[in-house]
């Protein structure tokens, strides 16, 4: 977990966008144009309208959660906060 979640949060933010050469043509009645197409395709979205607005994290095994971690807000902006005792209440 302690390795693998800053790598994670890197994927999770990730805006990167395609090559609009490789995405397909939009349907005729397609209520948004090629370019908003093109940022829906990040992991992490932002245009103007809409976005990602928060991410979580976690770390399973059978029946339990090990961990688990949320971001309020993008998070490639936000910080994780670790949220796992949220889960032991009652245990």
């Amino acid at each position: 977990w302690l390795r693998m979640k800053p790598q994670l949060i890197e994927v999770l933010g990730d805006r990167s966008l395609p090559d609009p050469a490789v995405l397909p043509a939009l349907p005729p009645h397609a209520s948004f144009d090629a370019e908003v197409a093109r940022r829906l395709q990040a992991i992490c979205v932002k245009t103007p309208v809409y976005g990602t607005v928060s991410a979580t994290l976690a770390a399973l095994s059978p029946r339990r959660v090990e961990q688990y971690a949320f971001c309020d807000g993008p998070p490639d902006e936000g910080e994780f906060e670790d949220v796992t005792h949220l889960l032991r209440i009652g245990e």
